[in-house]
């Protein structure tokens, strides 16, 4: 449930649970209690370690920071929350790891806070962006230039690109024969979108 949690509000990680958002508030206030900051430097230290935040209350910027071991990355453990997400309060609880040294690299979305908080405790790491932040600024990407193609277009050819939209970003070995007949169409036709959807698989 905690896992859930990250990026999400209560109640729709109670919804995916089938339990009320307050019974999910409950539970993550406890692990809260529980995760105290000395429990950091009683572990041993990660070597990738992951930093995002989960919003207690959707779109009333109300979040708590959050700090994850990503040593498997399929399997993320929650390491430690905390009530703020502050530089400062970053910093500091990166200091109370007790061996700083072994962290290879820490995974952010793209608040740079946590990127400067990071760079003055652990300067020797590598500061990276999480694999949903870069595959959405690539998407974004993508759409801006299949909107740019589509200027091109006659107005029904340009409802057909538009219309296709979620085939160039879709995984190509998700790809059915007739969408993949279908993209190799679209990549001869314009071949900025050719290589724009490239860049993105």
């Amino acid at each position: 449930m905690l896992y859930a949690a990250d990026d999400a509000t209560f109640k729709s990680v109670g919804e995916d649970f089938g339990r009320s958002g307050q019974n999910v508030k409950i539970h993550v206030c406890h692990a809260c209690s529980e995760l105290q900051d000395n429990y950091l430097s009683s572990r041993t230290t990660p070597v990738f370690i992951g930093i995002n935040e989960i919003s207690l209350a959707k779109g009333k910027g109300s979040y708590r920071l959050v700090i994850y071991d990503l040593t498997v990355p399929w399997h993320p453990e929650l390491l430690h929350i905390h009530e703020s997400r502050k530089k400062e309060d970053v910093i500091s609880l990166l200091h109370k790891f007790s061996h700083p040294e072994r962290v290879i690299a820490v995974a952010i979305d793209m608040w740079e806070p946590y990127k400067v908080a990071i760079e003055a405790a652990l300067p020797h790491v590598y500061v990276v962006i999480d694999a949903f932040h870069v595959i959405q600024a690539s998407t974004k990407a993508l759409e801006e230039v299949r909107k740019k193609v589509q200027t091109t277009f006659s107005k029904e050819l340009s409802l057909v690109l538009k219309n296709d939209k979620e085939l160039f970003a879709k995984p190509i070995e998700d790809l059915t024969e007739e969408e993949h007949q279908r993209l190799k169409v679209w990549e001869k036709l314009t071949p900025d979108l050719a290589q724009a959807v490239s860049l993105h698989q």
